[in-house]
């Protein structure tokens, strides 16, 4: 036997139909109604092989779509590094807590009015204007906006 010989008889080859020609999707779904009866007959030589068969196929399938998700999480990390800064941790905390002593008690002292406010418009003491969502739309689509508005009572 010679190599050429040996390399040809070697290589993978599609599935072919009865015609010699490679089988179409209508071939492959319609040979799906055997799967009952062949899960039975391996079912019946072998319940726990079957178990086995069918939970290695699902680890399998499930490989790909673990590996789409670790790259998802590599990029989203590659791209906050990116966006933050070579920020330690302790940058980040000095920066919170500048923020609580600058920043948070003026939104502190404003919660008595805040309420007051909340209360009026929820009573409809207060009337608020509509918002133009218009560039918004423009820039984000016709889909991101999904609040429709209420007609007044």
């Amino acid at each position: 036997m010679s190599i050429r010989h040996s390399i040809q008889m070697a290589r993978i080859k599609r599935p072919l139909g009865n015609e010699g020609r490679p089988r179409g999707w209508r071939e492959r779904l319609e040979a799906m109604r055997y799967l009952p009866a062949l899960l039975r007959l391996v079912w019946e030589t072998h319940p726990g092989f079957t178990l086995a068969m069918i939970v290695l196929r699902l680890l399998r399938a499930f490989v790909p779509v673990a590996s789409l998700w670790v790259a998802k999480l590599i990029i989203d990390q590659v791209i906050l590094l990116n966006q933050a800064g070579k920020n330690t941790h302790a940058h980040i905390c000095e920066s919170l807590e500048l923020f609580a002593r600058e920043v948070m008690p003026e939104f502190h002292a404003r919660i008595p009015e805040q309420e007051a406010w909340k209360r009026q418009v929820l009573a409809r003491e207060i009337e608020l204007e509509e918002i133009d969502t218009a560039p918004f739309r423009d820039r984000y689509g016709p889909n991101s906006v999904q609040v429709r508005p209420q007609a007044a009572e």
